[in-house]
């Protein structure tokens, strides 16, 4: 991310911005309210069973992939700007050196120590700073939150779409990493692959698929013509039981998920089984919850809660002991 005079002036290119995964969680502080021991999730981990050495898609199900994957060649240097590192120092002059996906050098102005095939890129009068992270967002969504039965139809395509052209919108903003809460259909999956592979600008993706909700729950009232499975394009996904819920995760896993998203209003046994599933599977899971929903998922040990209002100071307190984050959605 460069600025300059306050305005966006982005004379790198957009594909070497993207390389810059040095990343600020500006997004969700929990604050604590005691000093108990945070209880860690048992989630299943496949590497550990890897070789050091293998190359494996950067999903939970680390699948074999080719040498070079998601690997930029070459260096850049960017020199004659300002480093602003998030650790409470101030903005200081400096050169920084990236190769491949790394910054392996930042160095003092006066310091030329760096691959004589790199490219070099004068940003004087810029700062530089680690990429921002955008915590809760959802590349297919439509411009008015109205869940109008048109607008909640998108066609796998316009979807796509309107996905592909706020890839772009986030770069612009500084935004190198985006944990997508739910889009439509495939479409996450998709740009996530293209984006890591370089074939399209945006940010790193981490995706959860569709929004798993029961039936008729947040995100389906009234909308059973337009929710997955019967759509296979929604951006909700409706399930019953706890089967039912196993089995939506496991759909989602099976498309590429990086995390599980579940929203009320959902069962005990519900909630129960989708939390087991997804940390069986290796998967972080997340729930749109509010009220006795936020209690039920924090029996059921989930990993995070989204915009979790209203909430009990009960429920605040089990969320620090627990080690639950909050994610806020401060900032639309």
């Amino acid at each position: 991310m460069i600025l300059g005079n306050g305005k966006s002036d982005l004379r790198l290119p957009v594909s070497s911005l993207s390389r810059l995964w040095l990343a600020v969680l500006a997004c969700t502080v929990f604050t604590s309210i005691n000093s108990t021991t945070p209880v860690t999730a048992q989630i299943f981990d496949r590497r550990p069973y890897l070789f050091p050495d293998q190359n494996t898609s950067d999903d939970v199900r680390r699948i074999p992939v080719p040498a070079g994957y998601n690997e930029p060649a070459g260096s850049f240097v960017l020199v004659g700007g300002r480093v602003f590192d998030g650790t409470g120092r101030p903005a200081y002059p400096a050169t920084i050196v990236v190769t491949g996906k790394k910054i392996i050098a930042i160095l003092r102005p006066e310091q030329k120590e760096w691959p004589a095939d790199a490219k070099v890129y004068d940003v004087a009068g810029r700062t530089v700073m680690p990429g921002l992270i955008d915590l809760h967002t959802h590349m297919t969504y439509v411009e008015k939150f109205d869940f109008s039965f048109g607008d909640m139809m998108l066609s796998g395509s316009e979807a796509a779409m309107r996905a592909a052209w706020r890839m772009g919108i986030y770069l612009q903003c500084g935004i190198t990493s985006i944990r997508d809460v739910a889009s439509h259909g495939d479409v996450p999956f998709v740009l996530k692959r293209w984006q890591s592979e370089g074939r399209i600008p945006g940010p790193r993706v981490f995706a959860a698929g569709q929004l798993i909700t029961a039936l008729g729950g947040h995100g389906a009232e009234g909308m059973a013509l337009v929710t997955a499975p019967k759509n296979p394009n929604g951006q909700v996904y409706e399930a019953f039981g706890p089967d039912g819920f196993r089995e939506a995760v496991r759909i989602q896993f099976r498309a590429g998920a990086d995390l599980i998203k579940v929203a009320s209003h959902y069962t005990q046994a519900e909630i129960d089984a989708a939390t087991d599933e997804a940390h069986a599977l290796g998967l972080p899971i997340t729930v749109d919850a509010e009220t006795q929903y936020i209690d039920m998922a924090l029996k059921a040990g989930v990993d995070a809660i989204e915009h979790p209002l209203p909430r009990t100071d009960a429920a605040i307190a089990r969320m620090v002991k627990q080690g639950v984050a909050s994610v806020p959605t401060l900032v639309p």
